[in-house]
């Protein structure tokens, strides 16, 4: 499946968008993240409890730790690979989708699970 997200051009560096996409007949978030000259797409889901990163917030990246956080427990995520590498989840990673540019716009394309 792919979804485009609308303008991620314009995102500055710790900027993220949200996107929806159902998988499996649910309803489910993912995210655009900007880090320095890159972006990256995530499924918005902590590999620990399974429950968005962001509690409804919208905020994925912590300066201070040059980071993805997840809001719940404090897990720390690598921006280019998802990896964690610091929190209860620690060694595990959020599932990464593929991302390419459109013009202004990014094409997600997430993967069926199953």
């Amino acid at each position: 499946m792919q979804v485009r997200v609308a303008s991620v051009d314009g995102l500055a560096h710790g900027q993220a968008l949200k996107f929806e996409f159902e998988r499996d007949g649910e309803a489910c978030e993912g995210f655009v993240l900007r880090s320095g000259d890159a972006l990256f797409a995530y499924h918005n889901r902590c590999p620990h409890l399974g429950i968005d990163l962001d509690m409804g917030e919208g905020r994925f990246y912590s300066a201070l730790t040059d980071r993805i956080f997840c809001s719940s427990h404090g897990a720390l995520f690598v921006p280019s690979s998802g990896y964690c590498d610091a929190g209860p989840c620690a060694g595990e990673a959020l599932e990464r989708f593929g991302l390419e540019l459109d013009g202004v716009d990014a094409v997600i394309t997430i993967p069926d699970v199953g």
